[in-house]
């Protein structure tokens, strides 16, 4: 594949997009404007002002700031979509208030994590929500906070998740790891 060009390199200090590079943003934004594209800009819209209430309402109440922060936990949860959807939009609408808005939910995500100091290789399903929106915004983040995430990520993608992967035959088959699991091999 290397013969092939399919690699882009990326340039010291850059960082390396993972679905379009700065340079396709204006192209991106223009069409954001298309009729046709309407509706997802509405839905991604609408996810950011849904965010920033939720955002402010768990500012102000604890209860509801405990049930965000599960919800910001749980894979599949309203939050890690939201954010996600929310950091689109600061892409394409190049808008610095939903940059922040984002931004704000990733930080909740942070917070809602074990400190950079203790996080730990754990059992995930990983969060390519969280994932997507850290790659969208990842200029409105710190030093710190670009240091939490990969630590975050990185804890996700180690040797427990990987032990998990191959008992967890059911959801993906008996050799989503490429080995053969004992009592998975119905097939």
């Amino acid at each position: 594949w290397a013969d092939d060009d399919l690699i882009v390199p990326v340039p010291p200090g850059v960082h390396p997009r993972l679905l379009f590079t700065r340079e396709n943003l204006p192209s991106l934004r223009e069409r954001a404007h298309i009729p046709r594209y309407a509706p997802l800009m509405k839905t991604l819209g609408d996810s950011t002002v849904v965010l920033a209430r939720e955002l402010a309402r768990a500012e102000n109440d604890s209860a509801a700031c405990a049930a965000l922060a599960k919800d910001a936990l749980f894979q599949w949860g309203y939050h890690p979509k939201r954010c996600r959807e929310a950091a689109l939009y600061y892409q394409l609408a190049n808008d610095p208030q939903v940059g922040q808005t984002a931004a704000a939910g990733f930080r909740f995500w942070l917070e809602a994590n074990p400190p950079t100091d203790q996080v730990v290789p754990r059992e995930s399903w990983g969060s390519q929500e969280y994932a997507l929106a850290y790659d969208w915004i990842y200029e409105l983040l710190t030093d710190a906070e670009r240091e939490h995430a990969r630590r975050l990520f990185a804890a996700m993608l180690g040797q427990p998740t990987r032990d998990m992967l191959d008992r967890e035959w059911f959801a993906f088959g008996p050799t989503v790891t490429g080995r053969r699991i004992s009592g998975a091999n119905w097939m």
